[in-house]
This record gives structure tokens, C-alpha cells and sequence, in this order.
């Protein structure tokens, strides 16, 4: 009974000891009013959470329900266009993120000496504001007799009145420019930033409309995250060699922006970084650059060449203006001005993320048997393209890689159904259909919720005058001899070729005669003969020429190439630049 009593005693002395914790502990009090404020209590101290008055010039009042005013909270008088001037009490230590944002009739502030922090954007968009004045006594802030707002050392640019107008030289003392310094300036006509400033914050003059021109000092390490994005007037800009960083966004949606010289310092590129920038028509990637973010320069609706410079160890460049790694195996951007056809180059393996989205002016492309994958949005948007072809090696396609291709009515798979991320095709033509060879593995109907139809596959043969190599569908093979231009037509050994779409080759040594069958079609053929038959149908080899007859040439038949194939239903593609030959087949 006694160890009961003890154990029951001793919980009561622990209850009444966290009871009299809980009571001496101070709290938040929930919103009061009074009069055109409301606040919260922390402790002995105010915080002014928001105000309902006339506007006009108000006085901050020191003290509310008696408590001291130590704080204007976060966005307290955020969007008061009313409100004209501000007086702050000296009891006002912290004045919040936002709190003045958007106090478009606000023409001046005084920041009293007992202020020793001012949040992000307190005043940004304030578009009337000419002058902040700091009494002379504040230990962190003061400010210029232009009424620019510093730190009290005046090495960092805090922020800058969003309703002067004009151009504006940054003092040398200046080391560092604020995050959201200049934010919505949309007086401010040019800047000169000086060699000693080493930072330019993020957003630090994000929608600075009418800013034509920056002259960016040479000791600048770091351009910010969105540093000038939405500054539509800006027409061009010089990074200097000292930079080593371009922030995500920092130069969006400069749509004046015609002309850009990255400085050979510059190590990384941000993630769209220049997206948006539809008057820039080429851009040059220096040596040092061994990062470019996605999207980069996407949406860049004017851009034709992007150059880098061949000593540059990460990325390399095409004649054409086309963006590659260093091995030219991956495909990272292509120009989104480039108008017309484009065919990828066989060295690539992969289609990267982002690298023809909103390419506009593509209207077809050629996918080599060389890609392995094609990313996530890698031609998203482009309207104009109409039909695709993804080759056999394609083994895997990114989420949304076609998605917005408006013209889009078909896509023509080669082999078995890669791997793919939902939504690839979304939002394609009305009627858009994924079309397979029919044996292939792997698909169904629908696929992904897209229709499905079933085709016969095609071959397509490419020889070259004068080479024994020729290919069959991208593979390489040989010929027993090259072939040849003779009295203006080409003579090939026809074997190789006919047994690669299917066929068969006879030979009858006695009447010198070769047999050609393929699908339904039989073609007869006589050495030193200009007469042929198809199906029994005696037929002039070449009507114009009497000259272009069967011939053994080194021991080899060789037979009229373009006669023996368009007579068994191939195409056949010539390029005089290349001495080329293209056959193409459908049974």
C-alpha cells in the first residue's frame, strides 16, 4: 500500500511539474483587430499580419493591444495600391518577405534605425517608388543619396526604387546585386554593373521591360537563376571571360535578344537558360562549357546554328548547326529555326531529351538504325511533322517524346514494340495511327491507347558506283563485282541484290540466259540481247538505247540494275552527287 502511495505521489509532483511548464511557456495568439490593423502576439511582441485602412500616408504605430510593434509580418500590406507613404516605428526590427510588393502608389519609405532584416521582394513592383531613405543610425542597412537601399557596408545591392526611371551605373563599392534587387524596374533603360561585382542574385532583374542594354563588369563569377528573365527589350549582351555560371532561366524570354557572346570562362549553362528568346539566330558555345541544361534553348523560334568551339572537351557541333556530346553518339539540341527535312546522323545513339521540342519547321526525319532511344519530349510540338519512321534499334521512347504533334498522322515502327512511357503520342492528328510489321513481337490493339494496323515490310538497298559493299536495310554486305556505268546506264551482279529482297537468280550457261523471280514476277534476260521478257511479255530493255544489253564483265553477269527492279516493282533513287543507288522494295 505505502509503494502504491509512493508511485501515485511521485506522478502527481511530474504532472504538476510539466503543468507549470506548459502554463510559463509563451504562444502565438490567433489574428486580432485594431482599428485598420490586424496582428499576432509572440512572447511580449507584435507582428502586423495585415492592414485594412484608407491607404494614403500611413504611420506604422509603435505599440498594438500594448505590445510593441517588432514586426510587419510577411505580405501584410502586399498589392495596397492605396497606400502612398509609409512611416516605420523605430520598435520595428524585421519587416517580412513581400510585405510592401505590388504598393504600386507607394512613392517613399524610411527604414528606421532599429530595422536589421528586410525579406525577399519586401518592396518589388512598388512601380511607383523613387526613394528609400535609411536613417543614418541603422547598423545593417543604408542607403545612397539617389535613394538606392544597401547593405550598411554598401557592398550589396538590396534594392533598387521600382519607379525611377532611366539608366543607372552600380556604385564600384558594390559586390554582390541582391536577389530580386531590380525585380519589375520597368523604368529602368540600362545598367552598368562594375568589375567589382562578383554576384547577380537570382530574379535580380526578372521583368525589367524596358531595359535595352547591360554592361556586365568583369569580375562577375555567378549570373543568378532567372537574373534577366522576361527583360523583353534587352537586344544583346556580352558574359564576360570571368563567369563561370549562367543560372537556370537567367535570360528567358528576352525576345529582343539578337546577339549573345558567352565568355570563355563559362563552365556551366542553366536549364533554360535562353528558352524563349525568339530574335536569336545563332549562339556560340566556347571551350570551357561542360554542362548545358535541358531546354536550354528551347522556344528560341529564330535560332538556325548553334557553334561550339572544336576545342571544347563535352559537346561538339555539325556543319549544319546541330548540337551533339563530344562523340556526336548523342543528339542534345537542334535549332528551333531550322525549317525543312533532317536526316540524323548515323553516329547517333540516342535522341536526348528536349532536342527537337517545338521545332516547328521540321517536317520530316530520318531516324538511323544507330538510335537506341529517343527521349522524354524530344519532339514535342513540332506541328509540321507528319509521319515518322522508328527503326528496329529504337529500344525505348521517353514520356510525351511526340506528344502536341498536331500534323502527326502516323508512326511507322520497324521492329518489335520498344519500351515506352505513357502519353508519347497524345494530342496527335485526328486519326493518328501506330503502324507495325506484321510478325513483329510485343504489340497490341490499341497500343498504349493508341490504334494499331499491321503492314509488310519493306527493304531498301543502297550500292555506290565502284564499291563491292552495298547494305540491305542499314547491314552491310558484298558484291561478287561493283557496279558500273556502262553506255549511260548502270550494270550491277544482280544476284546479291535479288536474293536480299527475296528473290532468285537462275543462270543457264548454254543460252547465256539469266532467270530474275520475285513475288509474282518472272524476268528474262539474254546476254548481248536488248529485248527481254516480263512474264512472258517480250519487252525492250532501255527503248532510247540499243546499246544497254546484259553483259559479263570480269567473269560476272552483270544486268540493267533500274530495268530488272521497276519491272519487279521496286523503286529505285539516284543521287549524281554521290553515285548513289537507293532501291526500294514492298512486297
Amino acid at each position: 500500500m505505502r509503494k502504491v502511495l509512493s508511485v501515485f505521489i511521485a506522478a502527481c509532483l511530474v504532472l504538476s511539474l510539466f503543468t507549470e511548464i506548459f502554463v510559463s511557456m509563451p504562444s502565438a495568439r490567433a489574428d486580432i483587430t485594431e482599428g485598420d490593423y490586424t496582428y499576432t502576439v509572440a512572447g511580449s511582441n507584435a507582428t502586423i499580419t495585415g492592414y485594412a485602412g484608407l491607404g494614403g500616408a500611413i504611420v506604422i504605430p509603435a505599440t498594438l493591444g500594448g505590445y510593441p510593434v517588432t514586426n510587419i509580418g510577411d505580405m501584410a500590406f502586399y498589392t495596397y495600391t492605396a497606400l502612398t507613404s509609409v512611416t516605420i516605428p523605430n520598435s520595428v526590427t524585421t519587416i517580412g518577405t513581400q510585405a510592401f510588393q505590388d504598393c504600386r502608389a507607394l512613392t517613399s519609405v524610411t527604414i528606421p534605425d532599429s530595422v536589421t532584416s528586410i525579406g525577399d521582394y519586401a518592396f518589388s513592383s512598388c512601380t511607383a517608388l523613387t526613394s528609400f531613405t535609411v536613417e543614418a543610425g541603422n547598423s545593417s542597412y543604408s542607403s545612397g543619396t539617389d535613394g538606392v537601399l544597401f547593405n550598411k557596408a554598401t557592398t550589396s545591392l538590396v534594392q533598387y526604387p521600382g519607379g525611377k526611371q532611366g539608366a543607372y551605373v552600380i556604385p564600384n563599392s558594390i559586390t554582390s546585386i541582391g536577389n530580386y534587387a531590380f525585380q519589375a524596374c520597368t523604368g529602368l533603360t540600362s545598367v552598368t554593373i562594375p568589375n567589382s561585382v562578383i554576384s547577380i542574385g537570382d530574379w535580380a532583374f526578372y521583368d525589367c521591360t524596358a531595359l535595352t542594354s547591360v554592361t556586365i563588369g568583369s569580375g562577375v563569377i555567378s549570373i543568378g537563376n532567372h537574373a534577366f528573365d522576361n527583360c523583353t527589350a534587352l537586344t544583346s549582351v556580352t558574359i564576360p571571360n570571368s563567369v563561370t555560371s549562367i543560372g537556370n532561366y537567367a535570360f528567358c524570354y528576352c525576345s529582343s535578344l539578337t546577339s549573345v557572346t558567352i565568355g570563355s570562362g563559362v563552365i556551366s549553362i542553366g536549364n533554360n537558360a535562353f528558352y524563349g528568346c525568339t530574335a536569336l539566330t545563332s549562339v556560340t558555345i566556347p571551350n570551357s562549357v561542360t554542362s548545358i541544361g535541358g531546354m536550354a534553348f528551347l522556344g528560341c523560334s529564330g535560332l538556325t546554328s548553334i557553334t561550339v568551339d572544336a576545342g571544347n572537351s563535352s559537346y561538339s557541333s555539325s556543319t549544319d548547326g546541330v548540337l551533339f556530346n563530344k562523340t556526336a553518339t548523342s543528339l542534345v539540341a537542334y535549332p528551333g529555326g531550322k525549317q525543312g527535312a533532317y536526316v540524323i546522323p548515323n553516329s547517333i545513339t540516342s535522341i536526348g531529351n528536349y532536342a527537337f521540342q517545338g521545332c516547328t519547321g521540321l517536317t520530316s526525319v530520318t531516324i538511323p538504325n544507330s538510335v537506341n532511344s529517343i527521349g522524354s519530349q524530344a519532339f514535342y510540338g513540332c506541328t509540321t511533322l507528319t509521319s515518322v519512321t522508328i527503326p528496329n534499334s529504337v529500344t525505348s521512347i521517353g514520356i510525351y517524346a511526340f506528344q502536341g504533334c498536331t500534323g502527326l498522322i502516323a508512326a511507322h515502327f520497324s521492329g518489335n514494340a520498344p519500351r515506352m512511357r505513357a502519353s508519347v503520342f497524345d494530342s496527335c492528328a485526328p486519326g493518328f495511327t501506330v503502324w507495325y510489321i506484321s510478325g513483329a513481337n510485343g504489340w497490341t490493339n490499341p497500343w498504349y491507347g493508341y490504334p494499331t494496323a499491321t503492314k509488310t515490310p519493306k527493304t531498301v538497298v543502297v550500292l555506290q558506283i565502284g564499291k563491292s559493299t552495298f547494305t540491305v536495310n542499314g547491314a552491310s554486305k558484298m558484291l561478287d563485282s561493283p557496279p558500273v556505268i556502262k553506255n549511260g546506264r548502270t550494270l550491277v551482279p544482280i544476284r546479291a541484290i535479288i536474293e536480299a529482297l527475296a528473290g532468285t537468280v537462275g543462270w543457264d550457261a548454254t543460252t547465256k540466259k539469266a532467270t530474275v523471280t520475285l513475288g509474282k514476277k518472272t524476268i528474262v534476260l539474254w546476254i548481248g540481247k536488248s529485248a527481254a521478257t516480263v512474264n512472258g511479255v517480250s519487252t525492250l530493255i532501255d527503248s532510247t538505247n540499243a546499246k544497254v544489253v546484259p553483259e559479263i564483265i570480269n567473269g560476272r553477269t552483270m544486268l540493267p540494275l533500274r530495268f530488272v527492279t521497276q519491272n519487279l516493282g521496286a523503286t529505285v533513287g539516284w543521287d549524281q552527287n554521290t553515285q548513289t543507288i537507293t532501291i526500294t522494295y514492298t512486297p
